[in-house]
């Protein structure tokens, strides 16, 4: 058995080493603490699986204590048994309405303090695996449905689904307003899977804002499809009503450079063994990561099957991916009208710090980029992506409509000649870069 970790927040040394040496021989691992503060701190700390708490204890009693741990994010889950002398009715419901899952008053038999832990944690156990916001099964229970789904050898979909820009989201609005959104994805999954999936189909939560759902091949796609129809229709509600009609954020990234974050979407990613066998959840897991990151670089919800075989390439071969830095519409219409009839896929960005951040996503296999940009000039995003490892392998072309001999000095990387396009010609010079990559 996995060893649980205690907590004893008493401030009695004797009665803690009676307790302690109690609980060790059964297998648990306990933590002391003497007095409040401490005891706070130390559960805020380890995390134990379970509080012993002294109702009696210096500078604030035990119902205080548990109060404020009950009102931390990080503790609120805890079980807490208190421990107490007093044996009247009215501590008892106190203890009990502020959290605390038992009362055991003082003097105590050992074996019925070993007992009401085991049950306790038994229970606990059981519920852990449950995701304690949605009440989906968790990743104890998703783990353990993938195997069996594996071991019976039938076909499969196993859609994983995240959504994208929650994390921002979280940063604004805070985690009580988050925790609605996760809610509302956790409904909308099961409805759509109710109403549209097989009988054995199963929905898990697997953390955060990450969700999976498993049904068979031929429903897949439209399950897909009603999840993104029913989440677009409905995240912008989640938003005041400023952001709501901006259809974005303005947040700032690790950088500390003031970016902009669009409205939530979903990326859903489906591994199937429709054409190749799958052996373990990890294999499952990797190609979903494959294919949330390719998502990714799209703009709005979407969602992809997975129908290679063992034998393809492991890279994702679609359209090659050009990321296009430009805040005038009427240039921006110009690529359009030269990138329309090539085989690429075109994302437009308005300014170089939301580029920044989309990059990492993205993996464009070319940046055209105007060399005046709000919030960072296109010489200084130059520069940054020719710094960046991850980045500097990508060809990058400025464009401006200054001459060419009055920019090159500006910025820390100067630009290559090769790389810098006239925009008074833009037309002639596209397609022949354009033809470079693709």
């Amino acid at each position: 058995m996995q060893s649980h970790k205690i907590l004893v927040i008493d401030d009695n040394p004797d009665l803690r080493e009676i307790i302690t040496h109690n609980l060790t021989r059964e297998g648990f691992s306990i933590i002391q603490s003497q007095g409040a503060l401490d005891g706070i701190q130390k559960a805020t700390d380890e995390k134990p699986d379970l509080i012993i708490l002294d109702v009696v204890l210096p500078v604030m009693d035990g119902f205080q204590v548990c109060a404020i741990l009950k009102g931390k994010r990080e503790t609120a889950d805890i079980p807490v048994i208190f421990l107490s002398a007093r044996d009247q009715v009215d501590d008892k419901v106190r203890g009990l309405n502020l959290g605390g899952i038992d009362y055991i008053s003082k003097p105590f038999k050992s074996e019925e303090l070993n007992a009401k832990i085991k049950s306790l944690l038994r229970s606990r156990d059981h519920d852990i695996s449950l995701n304690p916001l949605s009440l989906l099964p968790g990743n104890k229970i998703i783990e353990e449905k993938l195997h069996a789904m594996l071991r019976n050898g039938k076909k499969f979909a196993v859609g994983y689904v995240d959504i994208d820009n929650f994390k921002s989201y979280n940063d604004k609005y805070g985690f009580f307003r988050g925790d609605e959104v996760l809610l509302f994805l956790s409904k909308t999954l099961s409805s759509a899977i109710r109403i549209l999936g097989a009988e054995e189909d199963f929905i898990g939560h697997i953390g955060g804002d990450d969700f999976l759902f498993i049904s068979v091949p031929e429903k897949v796609e439209s399950i897909c499809k009603t999840i993104i129809t029913n989440f677009d229709e409905h995240v912008p509600s989640f938003y005041d009503s400023s952001d709501r009609e901006a259809g974005y954020i303005e947040s700032v990234n690790r950088l500390g450079i003031p970016t902009i974050i669009p409205l939530m979407t979903l990326s859903v990613a489906v591994v199937t063994n429709q054409n190749r066998d799958i052996n373990h959840p990890g294999e499952m897991a990797a190609i979903a990561a494959e294919l949330k990151s390719y998502l990714k670089s799209f703009p709005g919800s979407n969602f992809k099957i997975d129908q290679r075989t063992a034998n393809e390439s492991k890279e994702i071969i679609e359209k090659k991916k050009i990321m296009v830095i430009e805040p005038n519409t009427d240039i921006a219409r110009k690529f359009d009208q030269a990138l329309i009839k090539k085989n690429v896929f075109v994302r437009y960005v308005e300014n170089g710090a939301s580029a920044l951040l989309l990059m990492t996503s993205m993996k464009p296999d070319l940046i055209l980029m105007n060399s005046h940009l709000p919030l960072i000039d296109g010489f200084t995003l130059f520069g940054q992506i020719k710094k960046n490892k991850d980045f500097e392998k990508i060809p990058v072309f400025i464009y401006s409509s200054e001459p060419f001999d009055r920019l090159i000095t500006r910025g820390e990387v100067q630009i290559p000649p090769e790389n810098f396009i006239d925009l008074n010609n833009l037309d002639s010079y596209i397609s022949d870069i354009i033809q470079k990559v693709v």
